[in-house]
């Protein structure tokens, strides 16, 4: 049994978490977006683009180093999601 870091997440982790091991794809890329069924290419971009400002690692400059991770795992959470769900709606 694998123990999972409380504070700072360990490469593991992270790719543990990621869209890609997950099952029901879909559902949970639109659960990370924050969007429901049916949408447009157009939320989508938008919802992006508005996630990708809150959780880009560079607008976190001034935060501490296990708040950079968590938001560096967020953004690449979001960036599966966006590409997963651009290339389904394509």
């Amino acid at each position: 049994r694998r123990q999972r870091h409380l504070t700072i997440p360990c490469e593991m982790c992270i790719r543990d978490s990621l869209l890609v091991n997950r099952p029901y794809k879909r559902r949970n890329a639109l659960k990370i977006v924050q969007l429901t069924d049916p949408i447009t290419v157009d939320q989508l971009k938008k919802a992006y683009r508005k996630l990708a400002k809150e959780f880009h690692p560079d607008v976190l400059h001034t935060a501490s180093e296990a708040e950079k991770l968590a938001a560096q795992q967020r953004f690449r959470e979001i960036q599966e999601a966006y590409e997963y769900l651009l290339n389904e709606e394509a």
